[in-house]
């Protein structure tokens, strides 16, 4: 699933959560918080582990990808690399 930033809503979040090893349990939380895709940039691990009681296994593997997100935002100028891909 691609999509750009700006586009993301609240359930593709949930889904992109819910496609990522060991984090499929957190996708409701992350609906009911109503995480869309300029909050899920805004995550850290504290907010994941505290706000949402998650452990701290999957809040680091959905940090990583947040990360990885960010990098390529950076890399490719921001244009195209607001992009949500789970794989």
């Amino acid at each position: 699933m691609i999509m750009f930033l700006s586009s993301i809503q609240v359930t593709e979040v949930a889904d992109f959560v819910r496609s990522l090893t060991g984090c499929a349990d957190y996708a409701e939380d992350f609906a009911m918080q109503e995480i869309d895709g300029q909050a899920l940039m805004l995550l850290k691990a504290d907010h994941l582990m505290s706000a949402m009681s998650m452990k701290l296994g999957p809040a680091l593997k959905i940090c990583a990808k947040i990360d990885a997100m960010r990098g390529a935002s950076s890399a490719e100028g921001g244009a195209n690399g607001n992009q949500l891909n789970g794989n």
